[in-house]
């Protein structure tokens, strides 16, 4: 379904999509991220993101498994899918995501 058949702008269906997105620069900085995961780490609504990489938010552990493994097959296949990650969350919690990751080249 396109967005202009159900009334919703593009930007209305990536902010409040049902899952969090997030879009990153090659460094893995991220650099865009939607309403829904600015929420489940506490980042207030609008303002600007904090300087953080996407390994930043991962437990330690799971950081080096991330950057060791994952980064890599990312790189070189341009995708990975349905990796099991924890993020780390303020105060010290862990929230259980599923990620995927597609790379995608500069026109």
């Amino acid at each position: 379904m396109k967005a202009a058949s159900c009334g919703l702008a593009e930007g209305a269906l990536f902010e409040n999509a049902p899952c969090g997105y997030i879009v990153t620069a090659l460094d893995g900085k991220i650099v865009q991220a939607n309403e829904t995961f600015r929420e489940w780490l506490g980042w207030a609504k609008g303002e600007q993101l904090p300087e953080k990489r996407f390994a930043e938010l991962v437990p330690r552990g799971a950081r080096i498994l991330y950057e060791l493994h994952y980064l890599p097959v990312l790189e070189m296949q341009g995708h990975f899918a349905e990796v099991a990650l924890d993020l780390q969350l303020p105060g010290g919690r862990r929230f259980p995501v599923l990620v995927n990751a597609k790379r995608l080249q500069r026109e």
